[in-house]
């Protein structure tokens, strides 16, 4: 009797061992696909939105729908329009550095990232901040902050 407890209870062991490497394997390989697809994101579709020159319609389709909802198309003009005037035109657009992460909350699983860029303007350098969400199969920006040794002069 004693010996069947012990081998229900070994082999229920072994299957969540089992079962909880499985679970772990499966999230790492979905960790390391999102922080490549987001990165790729990042790099193609800002470099794409600063060399258009922050235009709405080249970043309305970026714009995850929670962003569409808090900012209004005349404030990202008055936004696009004084970017364009204090940077200037795009020059070169650096390196990315940030990931994604995964997190499991009370609504399911968010998968999100987050990245900053250096990027050279006409006039001068800038930082570009972005978080982003994944939206179905599509990242989607959250948010978006550009920071730059111009705005304050």
């Amino acid at each position: 009797m004693f010996k069947k407890i012990l081998m229900t209870v070994g082999i229920l062991a072994i299957v969540l061992v089992v079962g909880g490497g499985i679970f772990f394997w499966m999230l790492a390989k979905e960790g390391v696909e999102a922080d490549e697809t987001s990165r790729a994101y990042v790099e193609t579709n800002l470099k794409k939105l600063a060399e258009a020159n922050w235009y709405g319609k080249v970043f309305a389709p970026m714009a995850h729908p929670l962003l569409q909802e808090a900012v209004t198309q005349k404030q990202w003009h008055d936004l696009s329009v004084s970017y364009y005037h204090t940077l200037g035109p795009l020059v070169q657009f650096g390196t990315c550095e940030g990931q994604a992460s995964i997190n499991f909350g009370d609504d399911g699983k968010e998968v999100s990232a987050a990245y900053e860029c250096g990027a050279q303007f006409q006039n001068g350098d800038a930082v570009i901040r972005v978080n982003l969400l994944k939206d179905g199969e599509a990242w989607k920006i959250v948010r978006l902050f550009v920071n730059s040794d111009l705005f304050v002069k």
